[in-house]
């Protein structure tokens, strides 16, 4: 269960290194960056939450707190809107 858990780990980090080359790749000084770069990280937690939910089945309320043992992977950016997406798919409140 280790190695598929690591396994899972290292997809996450691929899709943050993914997120983070496309961010260099914009222009710090244009006047969208703020917006091109928040539409990158809900790109990168849409894909990771839809894969908890759908691939992992990570979607109901008891899965929260293993979702929660992902938070030093994840830029605190992406993890709050992950967690968000998996509470709404769970049905609780934020906390």
């Amino acid at each position: 269960m280790g190695g598929l858990r690591s396994e899972y780990i290292d997809w996450l980090r691929d899709k943050v290194v993914e997120m983070e080359f496309a961010s260099d790749d914009l222009d710090e000084d244009a006047p969208d960056y703020a917006e091109k770069r928040a539409a990158l990280v809900k790109a990168c937690a849409d894909d990771i939450a839809d894969d908890m939910i759908c691939e992992a089945g990570m979607g109901e309320p008891q899965y929260l707190f293993e979702v929660q043992s992902y938070s030093s992977t994840l830029p605190a950016d992406v993890y709050s809107q992950v967690l968000r997406a998996l509470r709404e798919q769970a049905g609780v409140d934020e906390e």
